[in-house]
């Protein structure tokens, strides 16, 4: 299960919080909100303190953020480690 929350916003940007399982299940969620967000013209930064597992559809989605200038923060090193380590 992965919960996506907004935890900040501004006329700037908004913070997500992501928490649990972010999988192929998931990925189509998590890419609707983000380009939601984006559409907006605002800056994007995703929370992964609370993310505790990545499978590889996960891991492409956030290295295909971060292309697009979405910013992660607060990830355990093991999921920088699988989403830099991809591909």
């Amino acid at each position: 299960m992965l919960r996506i929350s907004v935890i900040q916003q501004s006329e700037e940007g908004i913070r997500l919080a992501l928490e649990g399982s972010l999988t192929d299940r998931w990925v189509n969620e998590l890419r609707r909100a983000i380009d939601d967000a984006l559409h907006q013209g605002k800056t994007l930064e995703l929370d992964l303190a609370n993310l505790r597992y990545v499978d590889l559809d996960g891991c492409l989605l956030l290295r295909e953020l971060s292309a697009r200038k979405v910013n992660h923060i607060n990830g355990s090193p093991f999921i920088q480690q699988h989403i830099e380590g991809v591909l």
